[in-house]
């Protein structure tokens, strides 16, 4: 009888003892392993990498992923238990390329209405890239312009040298709400837009039935100038801090203001610079320049 009291004793002890190891077994799975960046404190439940968090659980732990920059990547909130298995399909809920595709700093080279632009985008923080931007082109141009002048009158001829000059320094920020493909744009730019005409007679030239030799008829030249200070606000499809090598799209406005016109003259024609003010004013409705660019961007610099 002794014996079979003892064996009861026995059983209720360890009966007891599995049962207060099965609920720490439980209370343990309820454990939650927060993986942030520690906002200025030093805070023991905050794990800065998400290896951490899982060398510090336990099987049947959770690990929780705030919505930041975690191992030199973004995640959307997301929890998951620690199994030795899950620490490897960890990327898969993340809505981010993995470390190995998140560039820190790209080259672009892009061309369109602002000439060839070599850019660089630097990757700031969590949906906003910064991008530095320089357009450059340059077109001139030397002919002559014939026409007839009418009977018994040699063909009239004139000379024009037209120069265009586009060119632009600035800054931009790129903000990616859905953190991907569309980004909003806003920037400033240091705009050397310009348009040199001159025009000079190579014939005689007949007005009102008198002629004129090319001394008489003198010379005429147009300079179009803008402000130099140009606010930008656009659209962009593709980030260039995603992947190797992206296709890029611009399009936006440049605010360059009104044309300010300038022209000089010499001889019978120089009274025709006089309308100056006027064409101005003709122009002043064109303010904004458009902007449409495509290109390509190479990763130059990873996220670490």
């Amino acid at each position: 009888m002794q014996s079979k009291k003892m064996k009861k004793k026995i059983f209720a002890l360890f009966f007891g003892a599995f049962t207060t190891l099965c609920l720490c077994a439980s209370v343990s799975a309820q454990t939650v392993r927060l993986v942030s960046t520690p906002l200025g404190f030093n805070d023991p439940a905050i794990y800065t990498s998400i290896q951490a968090a899982h060398g510090a659980s336990a099987n049947g732990n959770s690990i929780y992923v705030e919505s930041t920059d975690v191992d030199g990547k973004t995640y959307s909130d997301v929890t998951f238990n620690r199994f030795d298995s899950d620490i490897l399909n960890v990327v898969a809920y993340s809505q981010e390329p993995s470390p190995s595709k998140t560039n820190k700093l790209s080259l672009a080279l892009k061309v369109g209405t602002t000439g060839i632009s070599p850019e660089f985008s630097y990757r700031l923080k969590n949906k906003i890239n910064l991008r530095a931007s320089i357009s450059i082109f340059n077109y001139k141009r030397n002919d002559v312009v014939s026409f007839d002048q009418g009977k018994d009158i040699e063909e009239g001829k004139v000379q024009y040298d037209a120069k265009l000059k586009l060119g632009n320094v600035g800054v931009l920020v790129d903000y990616f709400p859905f953190r991907k493909l569309l980004a909003l744009n806003l920037g400033v730019f240091y705009n050397m837009n310009a348009v040199d005409v001159s025009l000079l007679p190579k014939s005689n030239l007949k007005f009102n039935d008198r002629t004129f030799t090319p001394e008489e008829t003198g010379t005429l030249g147009l300079k179009i100038n803008y402000q130099k200070i140009a606010p930008y606000a656009g659209i962009s499809l593709g980030n260039p801090n995603n992947g190797n090598c992206r296709v890029l799209f611009d399009f936006g406005f440049l605010y360059t203001g009104s044309p300010l016109i300038t022209m000089q003259g010499s001889g019978s024609i120089e009274p025709t610079a006089e309308q100056a003010p006027q064409l101005q004013t003709n122009l002043k409705p064109i303010y904004l320049y458009p902007v449409v660019k495509l290109g390509l961007s190479y990763r130059i610099l990873k996220q670490k």
